[in-house]
Parts: C-alpha cells; sequence; structure tokens
C-alpha cells in the first residue's frame, strides 16, 4: 500500500512506458554479458519495465555442440548474477513490473532451461521466447521452433517469437512456423537498405493477430532517421526523428526495440555529430529519455504528420484499429 500512495506521487515522466494493452511502448535491447547489470539499472531507474536480452554466439564454431552448451551456461549465470545484484542497487523491489523477452539463435535454444530459471527463480517475468532467425536455414528454423514450442506447452513461456526478420524473408519465415504453432510475437529488423519496405508489413501482420516490433531502426545512421522529409516533421514537432519514429510506432500499436547506449557514449557520439536536429536524431537510453518521451505530441499527432510527410510510403498503411473495427 505505501509502494501504491508513493508511486501515485511520482511525476508522470519517471512512471513506466506502455500501452493501453500493457505491452511496453519501448523496450531495451540488451547484450547478455558482464555489464548486463550496470545498463539494466540505469534503465529501470528511468523508467523502463521491459528488457530484450539477447544472447550472442558469433565465436562458437557451427556445429560445435559441447562449446554451444556452455556458452549456454555461461550466458545464464551472467543473467543470474545481474537479477541478484539489482538487490544491491536497492531495485529488486520492482521485480513484479519487470519483464523480459529472451532472444536466442537457433543454435542455443537449448540454453532456454537454464536462462529461464535464472529469470523466473529470481522473481522476475520471462514473458516471450523469440529465435534469431538470421542466418538460420529452414531445418534450423523448425528444429528450432519444435524445442521453443515445448516450453510453451510447459508453461514456462506464454509467447513465441521470431526475431531479426527481414521484409522479403518474413513471409517465408512465417509460413515455416506456423505450421508447428502460430507465431506470437515479430521483430521486424529495420535495417539499412529496408527502410521503408518494413513499413507495409505492419497492416498485414497485424491483422493476423501477431504483436510486432521495431529493431535497428533507431541508430544515428539509419536511413529513415537522415531521410530530410522525417527530420523537417520532427524538427517541426520538437522531437527527434528518432523520438517520431517510436511515436509513430505506438500510434500502430507496435513496441519500438531500442538499443542501448551509455551517457559517455552519448556524449562522445553527439561531439562528431552536426549540429540542429539532423544530430538529435542519435537514441540512447539515458536520464532524459523518457522525459523527453512524456513531453512529445501524441502519438496520432506524430502519426498524422509523419504520414503526411511521407505520403507513398506510410498513407496506405491502414490504422490497426480501424481496420480491427472494419474486420
Amino acid at each position: 500500500k505505501r509502494l501504491m500512495n508513493f508511486t501515485k506521487g511520482m511525476p508522470a515522466s519517471l512512471l513506466p512506458l506502455e500501452l493501453p494493452s500493457g505491452a511496453a511502448t519501448v523496450s531495451i535491447q540488451l547484450l547478455v554479458g558482464p555489464d548486463l547489470c550496470d545498463s539494466m539499472c540505469a534503465a529501470l531507474c528511468n523508467g523502463i519495465r521491459h528488457f530484450h536480452l539477447l544472447v550472442d554466439c558469433d565465436n562458437i564454431p557451427a556445429g560445435n555442440e559441447s562449446m554451444a552448451l556452455l556458452e549456454g551456461r555461461l550466458r545464464a549465470m551472467q543473467v543470474g548474477k545481474a537479477l541478484h545484484n539489482l538487490k544491491a542497487h536497492g531495485l529488486h523491489y520492482l521485480h513484479s513490473g519487470i519483464f523480459f523477452t529472451l532472444v536466442t539463435p537457433s543454435s542455443l535454444v537449448g540454453c532456454f532451461e537454464e536462462m529461464h530459471k535464472a529469470i523466473v527463480e529470481s522473481g522476475y517475468n520471462l514473458d516471450c521466447w523469440s529465435m534469431n532467425v538470421r542466418g538460420s536455414n529452414k531445418a534450423k528454423l523448425m528444429n528450432g521452433w519444435k524445442v521453443m514450442l515445448q516450453a510453451k506447452q510447459s508453461k514456462h513461456v506464454s509467447k513465441l517469437g521470431l526475431w531479426g526478420c527481414g521484409s522479403k524473408s518474413l513471409p517465408e519465415a512465417m509460413a515455416l512456423v506456423n505450421k508447428i504453432e502460430k507465431v506470437c510475437v515479430v521483430t521486424l529488423d529495420a535495417a539499412a537498405g529496408q527502410a521503408y519496405d518494413f513499413l507495409a508489413n505492419v497492416q498485414p501482420i497485424q491483422s493476423q493477430g501477431v504483436q510486432m516490433e521495431f529493431a535497428n531502426m533507431y541508430k544515428q545512421d539509419h536511413p529513415f532517421l537522415k531521410d530530410e522529409a522525417v527530420k523537417k516533421v520532427g524538427w517541426e514537432l520538437g522531437i527527434s526523428p528518432a523520438m517520431l519514429a517510436i511515436k509513430w510506432a505506438e500510434a500502430k500499436n507496435a513496441t519500438s526495440v531500442v538499443p542501448f547506449v551509455h551517457q559517455t557514449d552519448k556524449k562522445e557520439a553527439e561531439s562528431n555529430m552536426r549540429p540542429a536536429f539532423e544530430g538529435s536524431s542519435f537514441m540512447s537510453i539515458h536520464r532524459e529519455f523518457v522525459q523527453d518521451y512524456k513531453q512529445a505530441p501524441s502519438p496520432e499527432e506524430c502519426e498524422s504528420a509523419l504520414e503526411s510527410a511521407l505520403p507513398q510510403q506510410l498513407s496506405a498503411i491502414p490504422d490497426p484499429k480501424q481496420a480491427k473495427h472494419a474486420g
């Protein structure tokens, strides 16, 4: 009761960022490693409550199952240590409101049991398990999805997702896994060269009852954020192009997965950028981020302004609420 009274008195700029449905409007992308706790603490102190934990396996030789098993155990230990250390920072009391999405490559789906144990036994919520489809062939995708389905059937996780889909590979990947179990969440990789292609996928995917997420769209050199029309709209609204993109995604009921950048990295990057609002597209989770988000114009206003400036790329995408009503 005291905690509830305390949160009622908190400024709106410090409250968690969530959609009306309860899904996160912004989730922080964190690479599982030695610095996980420090990054998580900084984001939690600024109102972030959802995290995507990415497990990397670039250094593991292909086909080396014993090495993959050891790597999975190491990553699980790093997650467990980071969550345990949150107590030392006085942040463990937030545990019931903190949610994680675990992202693993197909070669490391075997580490899920230990990852699940590290998160859940520490008192936190594992909301979704997504498979990183980059570099996965059909066989790896299908085999990995079968393992993930077992975890869902055992009620260890409620949602299964695909991470890192490009606009061209997405339909095939969804068709494959849907034969076994329907995908719940799709994280589109809005990489360079696909700055606008991925936008056309929003309504068709959501019409299938799939939750949408956008990743790799909020980097300073992304062509979408460097588009003169996008920068102009952001300048007129008084927000950065990246914040404009996040607000547009929120209007489409989609979650933005934003990379974590330390304050020192932010200052160094900004010092090398050109002035005015062109440089302000750099997206990082720092002290001012949540305040800027809360003070920005409404998602509907940002959506309208952006789609008016980019009629060919965006205006043809139906509003998900209108599409649902029409159906």
